[in-house]
């Protein structure tokens, strides 16, 4: 009976042993996971998270850490530092449109494989706008888009034949965001409303940001109702839903108006996904960029946050077109939005004229830099 006793307690105590070792090497297998940091805008996590249990359930080697940047100019100077210092490691990174040829030619994101190279899916400009010397520098992720926004209970049908007659059918004036770069994108969307004009432009730009009295738009007051027609970016629709799906009652989105001559004005910002430099796994970034890529993730993203396809099909995808029912209407005018100028520049170009925009408006008497914004809009600014 002792030696029974004897030979159990050693067989529990060599189980013991094996279970142990059992939970370490599930542990050390845990830790062993590649974790790769992707950079995206303020706000972005969110949404990302979204598809990131599907991402990771699929690529069972792979995390996905998201950090913010800030957006616009901010989050320009903030990859600057990143990739300048080497202080900070970002595997994968958000690129703007207008973005790329600076990164390529300071060598901050990859040449991506070819399987990765946007198709005939996608709108051609969408396809151009990450393609430089025939090889594609990002997987198109998303676009965001100049919209206007009007409130139910004036029953506007963002149908205007001019801008100025705001004022007469609603007693106060549009609001636009110039927060951070905005400014130049809204400047563009007029320009394109005055059939080219520049100075009518920012005669124009001069009279509506004065009228506002505020650089920023304020969210919380355009559902107050004291801004009855807000411009902003199709990215700040989810904010009208934070608080229950019954604010998407009090406000409709809108195009903005073709101008006279039949000229498209909306202005969109295109957004991609690079790897970086500083990363030593391009084949498991490239995953993740193939990813998102896809037709499914892309329509998730899409109806959660209510922004453009960069894929005409997308268009009249049933799970796009029952949550946001303003989307399908774009359809038929995408093909002539507009697009920042591509130039490698663009952001300190871009500072320098809105620092000269903003000088001009508000001391009213400084000299109109219609020569430098025509100079830029060609791409030789």
């Amino acid at each position: 009976m002792r030696r029974y006793i004897k030979l159990t307690g050693i067989a529990i105590l060599m189980l013991c042993l094996f279970t142990s070792c059992g939970v370490q090497d599930d542990s050390y297998e845990k830790e062993e996971r590649l974790t790769l940091t992707v950079a995206v805008r303020a706000g972005e996590s969110s949404l990302l998270q979204k598809v990131q249990d599907a991402f990771e359930k699929e690529n069972t080697g792979i995390k996905l850490k998201f950090i913010e940047l800030s957006s616009g100019f901010d989050q320009y100077s903030l990859l600057s530092s990143a990739f300048s210092t080497g202080e900070y490691l970002f595997d994968i990174v958000e690129t703007e449109d207008a973005w790329v040829d600076d990164f390529v030619d300071k060598q901050w994101i990859v040449p991506l494989s070819g399987a990765l190279k946007p198709d005939g899916e996608y709108f051609d400009y969408v396809q151009e706008s990450f393609i430089r010397n025939g090889m594609a520098y990002a997987m198109p992720f998303h676009m965001d888009l100049g919209m206007l926004f009007s409130l139910d209970r004036y029953s506007w049908d963002g149908e205007f034949s001019s801008i100025s007659e705001y004022d007469k059918n609603l007693g106060e004036t549009l609001k636009i965001n110039d927060d951070r770069e905005d400014i130049i994108c809204a400047l563009m969307e007029l320009i394109e409303y005055t059939d080219g004009d520049i100075e009518s432009a920012l005669q124009l730009y001069e009279s509506i940001y004065h009228a506002s009295g505020d650089e920023r738009m304020n969210i919380d007051a355009f559902k107050k109702g004291n801004v009855p027609i807000m411009h902003a970016w199709s990215s700040v629709i989810p904010e009208f839903y934070e608080e229950s799906s019954a604010v998407s009652t009090i406000f409709k989105a809108h195009n903005t108006p073709l101008s006279q001559s039949g000229r498209e004005t909306s202005v969109a910002k295109l957004f991609g996904l690079s790897v970086s430099t500083l990363s030593e796994h391009k084949e498991e970034c490239e995953k993740v960029l193939a990813f998102f890529g896809r037709d499914s993730v892309q329509v998730e993203l899409i109806k959660q946050s209510g922004m453009y396809p960069l894929k005409p099909k997308l268009y009249r995808n049933d799970t796009v077109v029952s949550a946001w029912n303003h989307i399908p209407k774009m359809e038929s005018r995408m093909q002539n939005i507009q697009l920042r100028p591509h130039i490698k520049s663009y952001a300190e170009t871009a500072m320098r004229i809105k620092k000269e925009v903003l000088t001009f408006v508000e001391q009213r008497a400084a000299e109109a830099p219609t020569e430098a914004i025509d100079q830029f809009l060609r791409g030789d600014g």
